[in-house]
């Protein structure tokens, strides 16, 4: 045989097991059916997988899988809509702090305009103390010039 195996194994399809529906569905519409253990014979499954299985309407199994499945999905749209909520914040903030960030660049302009202005004026305050520097010194030159040039007076 191939791979090890017999040849009823390797020919096996899905309906291996003789598994058949029996007409009534679970399903709304009568789409689907479920498998139950037992087989259309009743005997043992040929697949090798577990027990044969045969179509059936209603099954203890099937209700709790649908509501696992619905509580899965209950807890996944709620995390979806946390995700969506924590994102919305996260989202507003970010604009705050854009709007922010845009106050603050304008202070950081203006304050940096002061500072310019104000080296402006020290610089253009000390010119002119030089010059009324070089002015003082000027005149007690003079003075002092008039002074010792034109002899004592008294």
């Amino acid at each position: 045989s191939a791979g090890g195996r017999s040849p009823s194994r390797t020919s096996a399809g899905p309906n291996s097991s003789g598994a058949r529906p029996s007409g009534r569905s679970p399903w709304p519409g009568g789409a689907r059916g479920e498998v139950e253990a037992g087989g259309a014979t009743g005997g043992p499954c040929r697949t090798g997988i577990g027990s044969a299985a045969r179509w059936t309407g209603s099954s203890p199994r099937r209700g709790t899988d649908q509501q696992r499945a619905e509580a899965e999905l209950a807890e996944a749209s709620g995390q979806e809509r946390d995700g969506a909520e924590a994102l919305d914040t996260i989202e507003a903030e970010l604009a705050e702090l854009e709007r922010r960030r845009a106050v603050a660049e304008q202070d950081l302009s203006r304050a940096k305009l002061v500072r310019r202005a104000a080296e402006r004026a020290v610089t253009v305050a000390r010119r002119r103390a030089g010059e009324v520097e070089a002015a003082v010194e000027a005149l007690a030159a003079e003075e002092g010039a008039a002074d010792s040039g034109g002899g004592a007076a008294d």
